[in-house]
């Protein structure tokens, strides 16, 4: 079921995401240069932990996100009793619910929501944080779902915010772009690009 890379657990069947998780861990730098501080980091997916632990070494504390079992099952594994980190099996959203995922197991990375089942959904602002200073999203088409459920928190703390957007919203009935035009609505600005991904602040 689970096999070593790297002194990670990963899921047997994964080939993709392992092959390339480890080399982007430093993509996350350029947003957290933009940081105040360093106390709260909201980070999702979660997958099998090798971005929590890393983001962990710089943050107080991580709430990381993972829906689907098999990742998290790993990622427990992987993190052990970090106490910084704070592992919650679920999905982002903009609501409350139960949600279920499409499932690449050649690539632990690329599972994606794909209508109703029995994985909860969560909004970030559930979790009324005393503060928030970087979010990291990287769910598959989800994020700008995961930013209206995180709009209290957002106008509350002004965290900086680094997503990924390579279209894969567009399943959704969401354009690409959607995410980084909401976000400027309401004062951010695009920072930096790294790869795929978008950096912005206020």
């Amino acid at each position: 079921m689970f096999k070593k890379i790297n002194d990670f657990w990963v899921p047997e069947k994964d080939v993709g995401c392992s092959a390339v998780v480890f080399s982007s861990l430093s993509d996350v730098n350029e947003a957290v240069k933009l940081c105040k501080k360093r106390e709260v980091c909201i980070q999702a997916g979660g997958n099998f932990g090798v971005w929590p632990a890393y983001i962990a070494g710089i943050f107080d504390t991580v709430y990381t996100f993972e829906p689907d079992a098999l990742n998290f099952a790993c990622m427990c594994r992987n993190i052990g009793d970090i106490t910084r980190i704070i592992k919650f099996q679920a999905a982002l959203g903009d609501k409350a619910g139960c949600i279920d995922l499409f499932r690449r197991p050649e690539n632990a990375g690329a599972h994606f929501i794909c209508g109703a089942g029995n994985i909860p959904t969560m909004k970030i602002d559930s979790l009324a944080l005393p503060a928030c200073d970087l979010i990291v999203l990287d769910i598959e088409g989800y994020e700008l779902k995961a930013l209206k459920g995180a709009e209290i928190t957002i106008q509350s703390f002004l965290p900086v915010i680094h997503l990924e957007d390579k279209g894969l919203s567009v399943k959704y009935g969401v354009d690409q772009g959607a995410a980084e035009k909401w976000l400027e609505r309401i004062g951010y600005q695009v920072r930096d690009r790294v790869g795929r991904d978008v950096i912005l602040s206020c």
